[in-house]
């Protein structure tokens, strides 16, 4: 059922969203994959701190310019 709601949520972010929407899809799956990273590495023994720091940094990053594009303002 998860897969399926999943599906439905991904068709309809691009046919409404359009080019938006898919963008939007790619900075989602692109915090997973930080988030998926930051825990095998939190697994393995690093620094809890560290990885929130750089996962956090990582997320911001993604999240702003994925969205925003760069603007020279």
């Amino acid at each position: 059922m998860i897969i399926f709601l999943a599906l439905v949520l991904i068709i309809l972010m691009i046919l409404i969203g359009g080019e938006r929407g898919a963008v939007s899809l790619m900075t989602l799956a692109g915090n997973i994959v930080i988030l998926f990273i930051s825990i095998l590495l939190m697994s393995i023994g690093f620094s809890a701190l560290l990885l929130i720091l750089a996962a956090g940094a990582g997320v911001c990053y993604n999240s702003l310019f994925y969205q925003n594009g760069n603007n020279p303002k």
